[in-house]
């Protein structure tokens, strides 16, 4: 990292990525955040470069016939380092398939797709000091439906995995919080936000092919859960980022199975040495 760049004191906007890569690992957080430097080797995986090019492709910002294009470029500009296009090219067109057929199952009413939406949230922290952050969130899918004589909204993501995982919830929450809060805190404190996961059909047992309609996980969340949401996870988190902001002090929290695929492993003083630890050799005394 340029020692000579000026460290930001303060947190001026935050997505949800950006919360989760903190609380999986301060370092990667804060060289994402912060950019590394020329010098430093910053590539990505080709699980989330296929991730990446799906979006486009899924949101109409690309086409499925530049996917090798999308591929080559990334490739030559040092992002992405892998030896097969020919075999990540197929599995972006499979994924764009199903990030397809998800939406066509979804046929609610939908009135925005693959929009940002932005915050801006004031709270005191626990020295007394008033913090201004936006927060930023861009769902898959928004739309609503009446019930009861009121306008229930809704929130869906499109999972191209079959694998369930909690943050998928949080990452749920957090959109609805940033768009009910955003757009319609008023006329929707007292509804519940309708919260869709869409996943993936499963492969066959047999023959590997997606087949089937996927899991749709279907929940709701009042306004009460959200303000919670807000105050005991993402403002301490806001919170502590600042902390550390003022010392640059993002230690690494060493995970080997995720480390691995992290972009900046080769750069990571700490997961470097812990590659060299020897294991504790159980024996008789």
């Amino acid at each position: 990292m340029n020692n000579n760049q000026e460290k930001p004191q303060k947190l001026r906007s935050l997505c949800y990525s950006e919360l989760k890569r903190f609380k999986n690992c301060p370092k990667e957080f804060w060289l994402r955040y912060n950019r590394v430097d020329e010098d430093s080797v910053t590539v990505e995986t080709p699980e989330a470069i296929i991730g990446e090019i799906v979006h486009r492709v899924a949101s109409g910002q690309d086409h499925p016939r530049r996917v090798k294009k999308l591929l080559e470029k990334f490739q030559a500009q040092g992002i992405l380092v892998a030896d097969n296009l020919v075999e990540l090219e197929k599995q972006c067109q499979s994924q764009i398939k199903t990030a397809r057929s998800l939406k066509k199952l979804d046929s609610s009413t939908k009135t925005h797709t693959e929009k940002t939406f932005r915050y801006d949230h004031k709270f005191t922290n626990s020295e007394g000091e008033v913090v201004e952050i936006t927060l930023v969130a861009k769902p898959d899918r928004i739309g609503h439906f009446e019930e009861k004589g009121k306008t229930i909204p809704e929130i869906t993501e499109l999972k191209t995995t079959d694998n369930p995982h909690s943050s998928h919830l949080k990452q749920l929450l957090y959109a609805a919080l940033v768009y009910s809060r955003r757009r319609f805190l008023e006329k929707w404190q007292t509804v519940a936000t309708k919260l869709v996961l869409n996943y993936a059909p499963k492969p066959d047992a047999i023959t590997g092919v997606k087949t089937g309609t996927g899991v749709i996980e279907t929940s709701f969340a009042s306004q009460y859960r959200l303000e919670e949401y807000l105050t005991n996870e993402i403002e301490p988190a806001i919170e502590e980022i600042n902390r550390r902001m003022a010392t640059g002090a993002f230690p690494a929290n060493v995970s080997p199975g995720r480390c691995r695929n992290c972009p900046f492993a080769a750069q990571c003083n700490e997961y470097q040495a812990s590659l060299n630890e020897q294991p504790i050799q159980g024996g008789h005394s």
